[in-house]
């Protein structure tokens, strides 16, 4: 810091401290600041019962569970043929998912067939068709806990 600025600094410094002992320069800013408090009125009167909370149930079932599939799909018999699928369907491509079905990768449930999650993951799980004993994979969403 320079000579000329140390100056302008300290006379500035001197004039503010001037101004605040001379006088009621902050008279009411205590008050501005922090506002006297208001004490509420409190009731305690309670007029009914209260509402109980409705605990949600899980809907996606875990491993060793029971569960019903919620669409007629097509089931694939490892993860990677899952992942496979997946993407052919979202290319829309029938001819590649023919050939993935003459080679036997995947099988076909119905709407309301159930299963057992073998184990369940994050977006898919390995299920067990009760009624046959087929395995296979299918993502979370078209499961649903009976």
């Amino acid at each position: 810091m320079g000579k000329r600025s140390f100056l302008i600094f300290a006379v500035l410094s001197i004039v503010v401290i001037v101004i605040v002992k001379s006088g009621n320069y902050f008279e009411g800013i205590d008050e501005a600041v922090n506002p006297p408090q208001v004490q509420a009125e409190v009731k305690t009167e309670i007029t009914k019962e209260p509402t109980p909370v409705k605990e949600e149930k899980r809907k996606t079932p875990i491993s060793g569970e029971n569960a019903k599939i919620t669409e007629d799909m097509p089931v694939a018999v490892s993860k990677d043929a899952l992942n496979e699928m997946i993407n052919y369907i979202n290319a829309n491509n029938k001819e590649a998912l023919g050939r993935m079905a003459l080679r036997g990768e995947f099988f076909k449930v119905n709407k309301g067939d159930r299963v057992t999650v073998v184990k369940s993951g994050f977006l898919s799980s390995e299920i067990e068709v009760i009624e046959t004993g087929q395995r296979g994979f299918v993502p979370n969403e078209f499961l649903i806990k009976e």
